[in-house]
């Protein structure tokens, strides 16, 4: 193994992405991505500005976290 380079992480399923893309869509003041750490991935939510309402950020692997807590 090339000690230089990072192992390639393969893309998040499918279905992750269209969560995704759900999320982005209902919560459009949080920035959300997907980030992967050993062993699986995680959607993390960050809004974008710090005076907001709500909680500043909520990181789960499970998406109907960032429903439960975001889009009350």
């Amino acid at each position: 193994m090339d000690m230089g380079r990072l192992p390639q992480r393969a893309a998040p399923m499918p279905e992750l992405q269209t969560e995704l893309s759900q999320l982005r869509a209902a919560l459009p003041t949080y920035h959300i991505v997907i980030t992967s750490h050993s062993p699986s991935y995680r959607f993390e939510a960050t809004r974008h500005r710090l005076d907001g309402p709500g909680p500043w950020c909520v990181v789960s692997t499970d998406p109907a976290d960032l429903w439960r807590e975001l889009a009350s």
